[in-house]
């Protein structure tokens, strides 16, 4: 009987663990980053979504603290979905890139009990690589007895890539100190040919016979012609000179 007893009692406390812890489980609040991956090239910018799943608990106030590599990235800006109301005091809204935190919180009038988009964070990629995005362990989830029912906390990689390189023009070339660069070779100028000089053109009597000419000097009866030429002028002169003596 007593053994009975001790294993109903020891049944009993069993299942009322496995409730609480089962509540537990099922109450505990999810923060997710959407995207999970992201690629993108160096110098674009991209956005990472953060999220809130309740899972069946009423939230109403939640904080995120949110941890990146300054190398590879910065915030440019955070912005909120609609209906959240932002809380602005030191240590509940911070954007540091040179520590790479961002700190936000925000509560929801009337509590939420779906998932819901708690804000968007619009990032850079400055260089090149692989990093992670992820939700510190600051960031909490309040209930309405301003318990912290936040259970897991998610993360996001990130890969940058380079852009293709663009052409580099030559660079010039610098001679060594006190060395004189040599002087560019000047071609030298074009010579102008001297202006033909123009003879004066002929007189009519030479254009006229000088074909004439040049053709009797090819002719072999040139020192014929000759010959009869100078006899017919001695017997013109000696006929001349008769006439004149009679």
């Amino acid at each position: 009987m007593n053994k009975t007893i001790k294993k109903s009692i020891f049944t009993i406390i069993l299942g009322i663990l496995g409730i609480i812890l089962a509540s537990s489980t099922l109450g505990a609040t999810t923060l997710l980053l959407a995207p999970s991956s992201i690629n993108v090239n160096r110098w674009e910018s991209f956005e990472l979504i953060v999220k809130v799943d309740p899972e069946g608990v009423n939230n109403y106030t939640v904080k995120i603290q949110l941890q990146y590599p300054t190398d590879l990235l910065g915030v440019k800006s955070f912005s909120f979905a609609s209906d959240w109301m932002q809380l602005t005091q030191p240590d509940y809204d911070l954007i540091d890139n040179t520590k790479g935190v961002l700190i936000k919180t925000a509560g929801y009038p009337g509590g939420i009990f779906e998932p819901l988009t708690f804000g968007t964070v619009l990032f850079t990629a400055k260089n090149t690589g692989n990093g992670i995005v992820k939700l510190g362990e600051d960031s909490f989830v309040l209930d309405v007895a301003n318990k912290n029912v936040l259970g897991l906390l998610t993360e996001a990689a990130v890969t940058i890539t380079a852009l293709p390189e663009e052409e580099i023009a030559p660079e010039e070339k610098i001679p060594p100190e006190g060395e004189i660069p040599p002087e560019e070779e000047i071609p030298p100028e074009e010579e102008i040919p001297p202006e033909e000089e123009i003879s004066p053109a002929p007189p009519l009597f030479d254009i006229l016979i000088e074909p004439v000419v040049k053709e009797l000097r090819k002719s072999p009866l040139i020192p014929i012609l000759v010959i009869v030429v100078i006899f017919v002028i001695v017997i013109g002169t000696y006929i001349i000179y008769r006439k004149k003596k009679k």
